[in-house]
C-alpha cells in the first residue's frame, strides 16, 4: 500500500513542472493533454503579428498580450505625461480555467496608453521603455 501512495506522489510532483516543448523551460503544463506551458499557449492563441519583427519578438518573449483598440473605452488624454488614460474592458489574464478551457480575466481595469510615433521603424531599445502600470 505504501508503494502505491509514493508512486502517486511521485507522479503528481513529476506533473507539476515539465519541460515545455515550445520554449524549452521547466514550467507547469497547460493541462495533461498539452505538451506546452500556459505562457506558450497564451502566446500562440493571443498573439497577432504586427508586421514589425522587433514588436512581434518583444510581445512573444515578454509574454505580453497585444490588445486591440476596441478593447479600450473612456480614452482620455493626460497632458502632464503625454499619454492616455483608458479602461481596458476585459482586463489582464488572471489564470487558465481548465473547466472552460480558456483564460479567466480580471475584468475592467484602468490603464495608461502611450502613443508610439513612427512605430513602423521602432527598435528594440525603444520597446524596452514599455512598462506595465495600473492605478
Amino acid at each position: 500500500m505504501k508503494t502505491n501512495i509514493s508512486k502517486l506522489t511521485q507522479k503528481k510532483s513529476k506533473q507539476k513542472y515539465e519541460r515545455c516543448n515550445q520554449c524549452n523551460k521547466m514550467r507547469k503544463p497547460l493541462d495533461e493533454s498539452h505538451e506546452i506551458c500556459r505562457f506558450c499557449y497564451k502566446s500562440n492563441t493571443l498573439f497577432k503579428p504586427s508586421g514589425n519583427k522587433f514588436v512581434d519578438d518583444f510581445i512573444k518573449n515578454s509574454q505580453m498580450e497585444f490588445v486591440p483598440y476596441y478593447q479600450f473605452k473612456d480614452i482620455k488624454f493626460i497632458n502632464k505625461v503625454e499619454s492616455y488614460k483608458a479602461t481596458w474592458i476585459n482586463g489582464r489574464i488572471l489564470y487558465w480555467n481548465k473547466r472552460m478551457m480558456n483564460f479567466r480575466r480580471r475584468g475592467p481595469m484602468q490603464v495608461v496608453l502611450k502613443k508610439i510615433n513612427n512605430s513602423k521603424n521602432i527598435t528594440s531599445k525603444k520597446l524596452n521603455e514599455v512598462q506595465y502600470c495600473t492605478y
